[in-house]
């Protein structure tokens, strides 16, 4: 059994996926067993995968009958995963060579459920970047600290991303408390890191090494960003998320939480749809109140909105 399973959905990534596998391939840490979900890309991603798959004994390859997303390909790489701890990277990202081996180092030494990196955002084919999540030391949390970070319920100082990426999990964690990812197209790693944060006995930031995010405007993160499937994604995220939470009788103690994290998602709607034009803008606008009516009422909405955002966007 291999001490860790890395976990690769593949879309049209013809252009990245050989980065992408070769930071892996090329890491100091060797214990690995690699496995690409090809979601039924429409480019040379597949061939590519092939080759790879066809020279590396690490490296498995699951193909899609249709394209069906991040979030179920993810799911279905963890249900074949066999390492003590699962790893998640895009097709079109990549990750510093010293990255896994000082995550499972971290995790051994310390015992956490969840070991977090830094994020650095790369443009115009990685000849810029910026740090979006940089950790100044190691340090570890318990899981109740980690969700208000996560949901900004609280200002530390620190935060934590739901992007999954940036993260090493342990597998028998995952696996005793049903985390995976949501159904949904977009979104779905707001559902996974919510009750992966929430669940955790431990969680441990280290400084040392950095997970690379290929910022592109055809990705499947960026297109389409403001789109009513779009928010109808995060809502849907949102209602889940609730519903779990009340069906495991926790909703009442992570309810600040939860509402801090419903404030989150819609801060970030809100800034992707004021980038639309005028009338799209006011399109979408009026279909996220309506939509978000029906999963909240308006007093939860008036009193866990950003209020002083929500001024700016209308009037800045």
């Amino acid at each position: 059994m291999p001490e860790l399973s890395v976990i690769i959905p593949a879309y049209n990534v013809e252009d990245y996926i050989n980065l992408c596998l070769d930071s892996v391939l090329n890491q100091e840490f060797k214990d690995m067993q690699i496995i690409v979900v090809e979601d039924a890309s429409k480019d040379r991603t597949k061939d590519i995968i092939s080759t790879y798959s066809k020279n590396y004994s690490c490296i498995t390859m699951i193909e899609n009958n249709s394209n069906i997303g991040v979030g179920k390909s993810r799911n279905y790489g963890i249900q074949v995963a066999n390492g003590k701890y699962i790893g998640f990277i895009d097709g079109d990202d990549w990750i510093d060579l010293n990255y896994y081996s000082t995550l499972i180092s971290v995790a051994n030494s310390t015992c956490s459920d969840i070991v977090i990196a830094g994020i650095r955002d790369e443009y115009n084919n990685h000849l810029s970047s910026e740090m979006r999540y940089a950790y100044t030391n190691e340090f570890t949390i318990d899981g109740r600290m980690g969700l208000r970070l996560l949901t900004k319920s609280e200002n530390m100082g620190t935060f934590i991303t739901p992007i999954m990426n940036n993260k090493i999990y342990k597998k028998e964690f995952l696996l005793k408390n049903r985390i995976v990812c949501s159904d949904n197209k977009s979104w779905q790693d707001d559902y996974f890191s919510f009750f992966a944060i929430l669940h955790a006995n431990k969680i441990t930031f280290t400084p040392k090494t950095v997970y690379h995010y290929r910022q592109r405007h055809s990705s499947t993160t960026h297109e389409a960003t403001a789109s009513r499937s779009k928010i109808d994604n995060c809502l849907d995220v949102l209602s889940k998320i609730k519903f779990r939470l009340q069906d495991s009788s926790m909703y009442s103690v992570y309810q600040h939480e939860y509402q801090s994290f419903v404030e989150r998602c819609i801060s970030s709607l809100l800034y992707m749809i004021r980038n639309e034009t005028e009338q799209k803008k006011t399109d979408d606008l009026c279909y996220l109140f309506s939509a978000l009516m029906k999963i909240s009422n308006i007093g939860d909405i008036i009193r866990y909105l950003d209020n002083e955002r929500i001024y700016r966007f209308f009037y800045v």
